[in-house]
């Protein structure tokens, strides 16, 4: 089984749900720009007519998620390695301090 790693998938503006259903159905996990961040602010503003998803899967799916109806682009995070260690450890933290 190959790894999965994580992906920014760039969606044509208005498209977000119809991408986010159908990456659902193929039980990736998805994950949306929190609408208060900085990030989020500066990848979906209303006049950038595009915004952006993460997504964990395989690199041998990227071909099945190009098709999607409003998937534009599929780009590397800058480190999701390190992404993921992250999150485990803000998970351990969470866990140590209740």
């Amino acid at each position: 089984m190959a790894k999965e790693q994580w992906y920014r998938v760039r969606i044509r503006g208005g498209f977000e749900t119809v991408v986010i259903q159908e990456l659902r159905k193929l039980h990736l996990e998805v994950r949306t720009p929190k609408a208060n961040s900085t990030l989020s602010r500066r990848l979906n503003r209303p006049n950038n007519r595009r915004s952006y998803i993460y997504s964990r899967f395989d690199v041998c799916a990227q071909k099945l998620i190009m098709t999607i109806p409003g998937v534009l682009d599929i780009l590397d995070t800058p480190d999701p390695i390190s992404k993921d260690s992250k999150i485990s450890d803000l998970k351990a933290k969470v866990r140590l301090r209740s």
